[in-house]
C-alpha cells in the first residue's frame, strides 16, 4: 500500500516555494517603514483595486489554509499555513485602523520568513531523483 505524501515532497515543488517565500519575506521586511508612509486612498479606483486585491488574498489564503489542513506532511502544513497567515494579515493590513499596520507588517513579514525557512527544511529533507 503506498502512502500519501505531502506536496513538498516533490523537489521541485520545494525549490519553487523556497524561493517564491524567501523573494516575499525579503519584500515584506524591505518595505515594512513604507507600510506607514502609504496612505490608502478612498478614491473609486483604489477602493476597486483593493476589493480586487482581497478577493484574491481570500482564494489564495483559502487554498493555503486548506492545504494546510489536509496535508499529511508536517513541512506542508507549516509552510501553507505560514502563507494563509501572511496573506490573512495582507488582508487585515488592508481594513485596519493606520495606529497598527506597522504590527501587521512586521507580522507578515514574519509569515513569509517562516515558510521560507520551512521550505529550505523541505528542500533539505527532499531527496534527489
Amino acid at each position: 500500500m503506498k502512502t500519501e505524501q505531502g506536496l513538498l515532497h516533490n523537489r521541485a515543488i520545494a525549490m519553487s516555494m523556497l524561493v517564491s517565500c524567501t523573494v516575499a519575506a525579503v519584500w515584506a521586511w524591505v518595505h515594512i517603514n513604507t507600510a506607514t508612509q502609504q496612505p490608502l486612498d478612498a478614491t473609486a479606483t483604489q477602493q476597486s483595486t483593493n476589493a480586487v486585491e482581497v478577493s484574491f488574498f481570500v482564494l489564495v489564503g483559502f487554498i493555503g489554509a486548506s492545504i494546510a489542513y489536509r496535508s499529511r506532511l508536517w513541512t506542508d502544513r507549516v509552510v501553507f499555513g505560514a502563507i494563509a497567515a501572511g496573506l490573512g494579515l495582507a488582508i487585515l493590513r488592508r481594513v485596519s485602523p493606520p495606529s497598527i499596520i506597522v504590527i501587521l507588517a512586521i507580522a507578515k513579514a514574519a509569515m513569509w520568513s517562516i515558510a521560507a525557512c520551512a521550505s529550505l527544511v523541505a528542500v533539505t529533507l527532499t531527496r534527489r531523483r
